[in-house]
């Protein structure tokens, strides 16, 4: 039996301050995400750059850019409507609590 995949969708609007903690955060769990996709919603600040560094070092991460700022709810749609995994978690908050509780120590190794 394969494993599920599992994509994580972040939509990001000025969260330098935030962005690279949870990208970290992700990438350091003992099961992987086949995908992170980050939808950058029209950021003024410095975190597509942050995102970028991330990138550079973890294939697994995917950057797409609203040409402004279109909000939550389309920043997680249009995630979602490009992520391959067959389960996806795509709210910040939901994706901090499975970090703290379902992603810590997978069964499904």
């Amino acid at each position: 039996m394969s494993k599920p995949t599992l994509s994580v969708i972040i939509a990001n609007y000025n969260h330098a301050s935030y962005i690279g903690k949870a990208l970290g955060a992700i990438l350091s769990q003992s099961f992987l995400p086949a995908e992170v996709i980050v939808i950058d919603d029209g950021s003024t600040d410095n975190s597509v750059e942050v995102i970028k560094e991330f990138r550079k070092k973890h294939n697994i991460i995917t950057l797409a850019r609203n040409d402004k700022n279109k909000g939550v709810t389309f920043s997680n749609g249009r995630g979602l409507g490009n992520a391959s995994g067959i389960m996806s978690i795509s709210h910040l908050r939901m994706i901090w609590y499975c970090l703290a509780s379902c992603l810590k120590k997978s069964t499904l190794d």
